[in-house]
């Protein structure tokens, strides 16, 4: 993790865990589901998405909190980080919370189901309560002052080619007037109550007056400032232009449903502004480890060289314990030396522009194990490989991967010979390769721990090295859009696979 922000850190102590850093710890410090309720998978975690180059937008989530059962919705947008090679370096993300929306989206839609069960009932009761009029207009009368929706009836005017051009109110209940700011409605055109009232409104109300169907909908009344969701059906004989409308004003959720809108016009501007940042800030990170590494070896240098002088010429004049000291002393500069060497060239790899050509990975190959040459007759390495393709990318790149891995394979030899296979199967838009070893192998834990940089497994006596060597090969395949794991079974082996894209990134 580059970087975080304010809310982001507060995330973090909402896990009440320590140490998030890594990508791994953030994705298991809580439980994740997709929307729907389901299990989520770390693979299809936005982060991980955005490391395999998805861009993912207005992605929705469910996060529960194991050390207290809280629980969270989340809106992601997430997006890879490519450097100016256009190859994926990260990944950003843009996490909101939207606990509180998914409360009034909650609501809405309970107030939504009720109004439907509401509007079912209460046209149902109306409906009897019309028919029946005549034999019970008191409990008419009752019912239709006692809701809370507006409600009222109209008749339809039509003209002589028999187009609706208004309506007039016949009956209203007590709900009416605070549903519409209309006051005394009752025996007057809507016209004269709301002269600009838009068109539409007139032509509902006159189709279902003339077809006898009832429609439900939702509409604005500009100059009423409200939104409305609207049941009308027609009541009387066939020759009856009335029509009884069963209302809500909406106007609350509808602006709510704008200012949601308008934020997520704004999340996508967002997500670019913070991606180049983010790039800017990974461009000047690989620049410093670059000068840095680079500038201290001169210093480790001149440290090692007068440490060597000093034991050349006054080994014998010092006791054991000094020579001891110096022996300490020359060793861990020698180490740091090769770990600022090992930066050095980490850094490299980004910060060098690389030149896109087939490689055939046949010779790739064979460069790696000439390069190691010494090292597999040392070891007495048998190493076999399956036909390997020609694929479009950095060949000094992919050499400086198969070296790492397989030497890799060979220093951690088991007692047997090491016997190393390479293989390489074509997937869709990428190859998927493979190197085998029958090495110590390694336990489930530390599968990923292997690939970050400086992470060793064993001690600088019982292994050399400087713990960086995966951490490149980890980079190198990243750079091209791919993905490195390893399988690996504790004194059985290992087996490494990665992907490489058939058509190159620019």
């Amino acid at each position: 993790m580059i970087l975080a922000n304010a809310a982001a850190r507060k995330f973090e102590k909402e896990t009440e865990q320590e140490n998030l850093k890594s990508l791994d710890n953030l994705i298991s410090s809580v439980e994740v589901y997709n929307a729907d309720g389901s299990a989520r998978s770390r693979e299809d975690s936005p982060l991980i998405r955005a490391l395999n180059g998805e861009i993912l937008l207005d992605f929705e989530e469910i996060v529960v909190f194991p050390s207290t059962g809280k629980k969270r919705y989340r809106n992601v947008t997430s997006a890879p980080i490519n450097d100016n090679n256009n190859k994926i370096t990260g990944a950003v993300a843009v996490v909101r919370d939207i606990t509180d929306r998914k409360t009034i989206e909650a609501e809405l839609d309970m107030y939504r189901k009720n109004l439907e069960r509401l509007v079912i009932a209460r046209t149902a009761d109306l409906e009897d309560a019309i028919k029946s009029l005549r034999e019970s207009e008191e409990h008419y009368l009752t019912l239709f002052n006692s809701i809370d929706e507006g409600f009222c009836t109209i008749e339809v005017i039509f003209d002589s080619d028999n187009n609706p051009i208004d309506y007039q109110f016949l009956e209203i209940n007590p709900a009416f007037t605070k549903q519409t700011g209309l006051e005394d409605a009752g025996g007057k055109l809507m016209r004269d109550l709301a002269p600009d009232h838009e068109e539409h409104w007139f032509e509902i109300y006159g189709k279902i007056a003339l077809t006898g169907k009832p429609m439900r909908f939702v509409n604005p009344a500009k100059e009423l400032n409200r939104w409305y969701d609207v049941y009308a059906f027609k009541i009387g004989s066939p020759e009856s232009r009335q029509v009884a409308i069963l209302f809500k004003d909406i106007t609350k959720f509808k602006k709510l449903e704008k200012e949601l809108r308008e934020y997520q016009d704004t999340l996508e501007e967002e997500v670019k502004k913070r991606t180049e940042a983010l790039t800017e800030s990974n461009k000047e990170l690989e620049q410093f480890a670059y000068i840095t590494s680079h500038d201290l070896r001169e210093p480790l240098r001149m440290i090692t060289s007068f440490l060597q002088l000093l034991e050349r010429r006054y080994k014998d004049q010092l006791d054991q314990d000094a020579n001891e000291f110096i022996g300490f002393a020359a060793d861990g500069a020698k180490r740091l030396d090769a770990m600022t060497n090992d930066l050095l060239q980490y850094s490299k790899i980004s910060n060098k522009k690389r030149e896109l050509i087939p490689v055939n990975f046949e010779h790739v190959l064979e460069h790696a194990l000439t390069n190691l040459k010494v090292q597999i007759e040392e070891n007495n390495a048998i190493i076999t490989h399956d036909p390997l393709p020609t694929i479009i990318g950095d060949e000094q790149l992919k050499i400086q991967l198969f070296q790492n891995i397989i030497g890799n394979a060979i220093k951690y030899r088991s007692q047997e010979n090491p016997k190393i296979h390479i293989s390489a199967t074509k997937e869709k838009n990428q190859y998927l390769f493979s190197i085998e070893d029958n090495g110590i192998g390694m336990s489930h834990e530390h599968l990923e721990k292997i690939f970050t940089i400086f992470q060793r497994l064993h001690t600088h006596e019982e292994y050399e090295g400087t713990g960086i060597g995966l951490a490149i090969a980890h980079k190198i395949v990243h750079q091209q859009g791919g993905q490195i794991w390893v399988e690996s079974v504790l004194g059985k082996g290992s087996t490494f696979y990665f992907t490489i894209r058939i058509q190159a990134e620019n």
